[in-house]
């Protein structure tokens, strides 16, 4: 067929229109099914973003709702226990018998041991949260070391164990870290060593493993003599639950199985590393490892145990009210400010707080925050937020149970001076009292009143005024130190293993007085020996515990 004629090319036209109206007609058939199908797929969408939101919503309010019940709870049962800490604290500093003495111990004892448990398990459903903040703060680890010698001292005296705390000479003084976790950490490790340890040595040593640019890597070893781990249970010592043996209740032992489990987690969220090595009946050894940063500069710490409270006299002229509910609360508040010397305003509902807050101008407010008719901090909002209320610039010291991180931040909009957790020792009270209320005094002054008048004072505590075995102890004391002053000869001589064995002899009598002075300085010449410094550091280190010493010799004489 000819393809130029008309015909052939109409046709042809009118078959390429006919296919083009087909693919077209298939393309907008096409278009409505993918339109009916985007539709179906955004609607399917919205629908999965609204299930998400309610997911995400109910995921939040029940986040909520476990932090709102921890922190009941958590307040429920610190409150009884601020109580009865608080109470025995000052029991305590009464005349007490010996026998007295002994249950008032036991009481706070027994009271400590439930506030660690309870910690405990704030800390693992914080770690299991994911909720817990790694803070950075500058500290001592030898005030750390001290701090903790004076936590385990008695515990290990009553056991006859030798506890010991070393620190290399390369360590740095000041470090950046945790230091409430660190010594968490220790506390754990060190109280498991004293329960499973039945006769030898506790060994607690810090060291500079390496440098690692601005970081150091921080060694501490925890060693005991004790009963030790079996290898199979090795493995599982560091799950939740789990003790380290089979047979704990006949070994007399209390625990939830918890510190060890913490302890690990805590050390991860450090970025450091735990190790354990045991034999059974040889002991154990506890390494763990943190990478921490390095302060140049020196600090200076207070301990609260040294310190006397001196209110000054224009306290006694302030305005200050306490809002609590609690009745062994306010018996506690109210025999600390009888002692202290101070009056208060009481209030055990929100309704009657605010009525005293609205019509009365007080110099410091002490408030709770669960109340049984609302919330101590509303309250503070409501107040600061009505110019026209009396107290509405006063202070504000939040004393808690339990505080969430969204109330701490809370507190810090609605201009709270301080929140202290219950239960709080008088010096804390006492310290954030004075910044706020001020005086001619200093805010704390050091006890100066002689190192034979301070061993006597710590001997007290410790032999719960046993008369008879202070003035045993105290002789035992003045006896070893006469007979240290041989150590100038066998540093003179540069015997450097009888110094170290002298040294090492010494401080379980300087722990047991807690000198500090003189039990830092034996320290050091106990290392300096051991790693065979220089006779000049050892002799430098030597006339200064000399110092304290023959001040102690000769107060005891007189």
């Amino acid at each position: 067929m000819d393809k130029t004629n008309p015909k052939h090319i109409i046709d042809q036209l009118q078959s390429t229109i006919t296919e083009l109206e087909f693919k077209l007609g298939r393309t907008l058939q096409d278009k409505d099914i993918m339109k009916s199908i985007l539709n179906q797929t955004i609607k399917e969408l919205e629908e999965k973003k609204v299930e998400l939101e309610e997911k995400k919503s109910l995921v939040e309010n029940q986040s909520k709702i476990k932090e709102l019940l921890f922190a009941n709870v958590n307040h429920e049962l610190r409150t009884p226990l601020n109580a009865i800490i608080g109470m025995s604290h000052m029991l305590g500093k009464t005349s007490l018998s010996e026998s007295q003495g002994d249950y008032v111990r036991i009481i706070n004892q027994a009271a400590e041991n439930l506030l660690v448990i309870i910690n405990d398990f704030l800390t693992l459903s914080k770690l299991n949260a994911g909720e817990l903040k790694i803070k950075n703060e500058l500290f001592s680890m030898k005030q750390l070391f001290n701090d903790l010698n004076s936590l385990f001292s008695y515990k290990a005296n009553e056991k006859k164990l030798n506890l010991k705390f070393n620190m290399a000479y390369d360590l740095p003084e000041s470090l950046i870290g945790d230091k409430l976790r660190i010594n968490q950490i220790l506390v754990n490790l060190i109280s498991n060593a004293i329960k499973f340890t039945h006769a030898g040595f506790i060994s607690v040593t810090a060291s500079l493993k390496q440098n690692m640019g601005e970081l150091k890597l921080i060694e501490i070893e925890v060693t005991d003599t004790g009963i030790g781990i079996p290898k199979t249970r090795l493995q599982s010592i560091f799950d939740s639950f789990v003790q380290a043996h089979e047979t704990s209740e006949e070994l007399n032992v209390d625990g939830t199985g918890l510190g060890l489990n913490i302890v690990k987690n805590l050390i991860a969220a450090m970025h450091g590393n735990i190790e354990v090595e045991s034999e059974v009946d040889q002991g154990t050894t506890f390494k763990v490892e943190l990478p921490l940063k390095v302060e140049e500069r020196e600090i200076t710490f207070q301990v609260d145990e040294e310190i006397e409270i001196l209110i000054p006299e224009r306290w006694k002229e302030k305005n200050i009210l306490l809002i609590e509910d609690n009745p062994a609360n306010i018996i506690y508040a109210t025999e600390l400010f009888r002692v202290w010397g101070l009056e208060m305003d009481i209030r055990k509902t929100i309704r009657e707080s605010k009525e005293a807050l609205w019509n009365t101008k007080y110099d410091l407010v002490l408030s709770d925050v669960r109340m049984p008719d609302g919330n101590g901090l509303e309250l503070i909002q409501e107040l600061r937020a009505t110019p026209s209320a009396m107290s509405s610039t006063s202070p504000v010291l939040v004393l808690t149970a339990s505080i969430s991180e969204a109330e701490k931040e809370w507190s810090n909009n609605i201009a709270i001076a301080a929140y202290i957790e219950k239960p709080f020792k008088p010096e804390l009270l006492y310290k954030h009292m004075y910044l706020i209320l001020g005086g001619e005094l200093p805010l704390t002054r050091k006890i100066t009143s002689g190192v034979v008048k301070e061993a006597r004072n710590t001997l007290s505590k410790v032999f719960s005024n046993n008369e008879k075995a202070v003035k045993q102890m105290m002789q035992v004391c003045y006896e070893q130190l006469v007979e240290a002053e041989q150590l100038q000869q066998l540093i003179s001589d540069g015997q450097y293993q009888e110094i170290e064995d002298f040294s090492h002899k010494l401080k379980s009598t300087l722990k047991i007085i807690n000198s500090e002075k003189m039990l830092d300085s034996i320290d050091r010449i106990e290392s300096a020996a051991g790693n065979r410094k220089s006779l000049d550091i050892i002799q430098a280190e030597y006339d200064l515990f000399w110092t304290e010493a023959s001040e102690f010799i000769k107060g005891f004489k007189n």
